[in-house]
């Protein structure tokens, strides 16, 4: 009996703890104008991985599979992408969020972001000095107002390779580095957009400006 009442308390706790991170994150979504950033397609025959490190470290053990490195990778840059252009546009004072599901709340109007990637090149990794990762993809940017189909305000294709370096981007890995240039990239286009659009922008007391 004890044990029962223990666990019966446990899934209270638990399914409180849900409860509260879900009203916590409903306001960001709930907002009339937002900025919706989907992670892009990866195909994965467009991932060129390192040739270098097709092995275990460990000679004994055969290496990762192709395929898992792959999806492992094209996961990874998805995520960083999403990550930065939703970063980079809060950062610039407009309301984004990550959503993979269609459609925005009712009643309200959204840009969406969404693109596929083209190629996703690790480069050579043992290479320190090496600038040889890369990342390419084309991206599309919708509006939705209220319920009616989104339409298509943009659609453009960018190169990490013919993006600078900045100083942050020698700090990490290559491929990494190349899908936070990329990103950088985007949200400054959709910034753009969003601006030309009349999009409402926050202050920096929180509120928004009309």
């Amino acid at each position: 009996m004890r044990s029962f009442s223990i666990t019966a308390l446990a899934l209270l706790f638990y399914s409180g703890v849900g409860i509260c991170a879900e009203n916590v994150d409903a306001p960001a979504t709930a907002n009339p104008d937002l900025i919706i950033v989907r992670r892009f397609a990866t195909p994965r025959w467009i991932v060129v991985l390192d040739p270098s490190l097709g092995f275990s470290l460990d000679r004994r053990q055969p290496g990762v599979l192709r395929a898992r490195r792959a999806a492992s990778l094209a996961r990874a840059t998805a995520f960083i992408l999403a990550d930065t252009i939703t970063e980079q546009l809060r950062d610039g004072g407009y309301d984004a969020v990550q959503l993979d599901q269609a459609g925005s709340e009712p009643g309200g109007r959204a840009l969406i972001v969404s693109g596929v990637f083209r190629r996703i090149n690790e480069g050579h990794r043992r290479h320190l000095a090496a600038k040889d990762a890369s990342v390419e993809a084309s991206v599309e940017i919708e509006s939705r107002t209220h319920a009616e189909k989104p339409h298509r305000v943009m659609i453009f294709r960018l190169d990490s390779r013919q993006i600078p370096h900045e100083s942050w981007s020698y700090r990490e890995p290559e491929v990494n580095s190349a899908a936070r240039r990329l990103g950088v990239k985007i949200a400054h286009t959709v910034a753009d957009v969003a601006h030309r659009h009349n999009w409402p922008e926050r202050r920096p007391d929180g509120d928004r400006a009309d």
